[in-house]
C-alpha cells in the first residue's frame, strides 16, 4: 500500500559530511549522509517519537547522485567538480561516462564533460548508464 513505499512517507535531504569542502586530498574521505522524516503531517503527529532516518550512501550511490543531478544542468560537467562534490576520481565513472561518449550523449571537454545536443534530448538515458 501506500505505507509500503519509503519514498511515499519520506522527505529526503543529503548531507555532505566533510567538515572542509575545499579538502580534496587523496585522503580526504567524504561520506554523504540521506536524512529522511515524515512528510505527511498527520503521520508524523502520530509518532511518540520523531524519528528522522539516517543512511549513509555507498560510493556506487554518490557517483549515481551526483551525475543525476549534474545532468539536469547545462553547463559542462567538470572533473574537479566532481572531485570536490564527491571526493571521488572522476575515473571512478569511467565504464558510465564511456559508454555515454559511445552512444554520442557525452563529449570530453578540457576540464571534464559536456552533454551533447543528442544528450540533452535523451538526458534520462544518460543518467540511467550511472545507476549503480
Amino acid at each position: 500500500g501506500q505505507h509500503d513505499n519509503p519514498q511515499s512517507e519520506h522527505l529526503g535531504t543529503l548531507h555532505n559530511t566533510r567538515s572542509d569542502d575545499s579538502d580534496t586530498s587523496p585522503n580526504s574521505k567524504l561520506e554523504v549522509i540521506r536524512t529522511q522524516q515524515a512528510k505527511q503531517p498527520e503521520r508524523y503527529l502520530q509518532q511518540s517519537v520523531f524519528p528522522h532516518q539516517h543512511n549513509t550512501l555507498s560510493e556506487a550511490d554518490i557517483i549515481f547522485e551526483y551525475w543525476l543531478n549534474a545532468l539536469r544542468l547545462f553547463q559542462p560537467i567538470e572533473d574537479a567538480h566532481f572531485k570536490q562534490r564527491t571526493g571521488l576520481d572522476i575515473s571512478v565513472a569511467d565504464n558510465p561516462i564511456q559508454q555515454a561518449a559511445a552512444k554520442g550523449f557525452l563529449r570530453s571537454t578540457k576540464s571534464g564533460y559536456k552533454k551533447t545536443e543528442l544528450g540533452e534530448r535523451f538526458v534520462n538515458d544518460v543518467q540511467a548508464l550511472f545507476l549503480p
